[in-house]
């Protein structure tokens, strides 16, 4: 369903590799919601001598350590060798993607792929053998809304259960504050 290949890290024996030339992505820069591209990146000559290119709308998937992270990259960027990408071919939504390989089914078959010595591993070749479940483009946008839907919805509750325990500290510790309160026995 497309291009994958496996990153690469240049030497650090070599200084003039590193730079800002284009943003080099470890597995710590994945997260769920986004990635970071701040950190240090390759020069011109870093990518030309031991570089490998995922182009935007591509996924990053790490399968060496914490196998199955994984996000979509919104600009070209370099990788290293933890992170396998999938640059898709033809018409595939990469949201749907991104959704598919982050299902129950997808990650226990990745993990039961991996070989466990002392850090699971999950081999290009292993990784591209894994099955996605691939429906019609327009079946794929469905299903991408839906996620959209439910995760909105899950939001919202989130922000209700975070009001909801907010008001009830408040209470009990209005109510502690009335009930521990020094009696003014001059009052009785």
């Amino acid at each position: 369903i497309g291009l994958t290949q496996t990153g690469t890290t240049p030497s650090k024996n070599h200084g003039n590799h590193f730079g800002s030339h284009i943003p080099f992505i470890k597995p710590g820069d994945l997260y769920p919601n986004n990635v970071d591209y701040s950190n240090e990146g390759l020069s011109e000559t870093g990518l030309k001598e031991s570089g490998r290119i995922a182009s935007v709308g591509s996924l990053l998937m790490v399968c060496i350590g914490t196998i199955g992270k994984c996000q979509l990259i919104d600009r070209d960027c370099s990788f290293n060798q933890q992170i396998n990408s999938l640059s898709p071919y033809g018409r595939l939504c990469s949201r749907y993607l991104v959704a598919a390989c982050l299902s129950e089914y997808f990650q226990k078959s990745a993990w039961a792929a991996s070989s466990r010595t002392t850090i699971a591993i999950l081999n290009k070749g292993k990784w591209e053998l894994l099955l996605l479940p691939l429906p019609p483009l327009a079946e794929q946008r469905r299903i991408v809304a839906k996620v959209d839907e439910l995760m909105a919805l899950c939001d919202q509750l989130e922000a209700s259960l975070t009001y909801s325990a907010t008001t009830r500290g408040r209470l009990l510790k209005a109510l502690l504050a009335e009930t521990l309160e020094p009696v003014d026995t001059d009052k009785l």
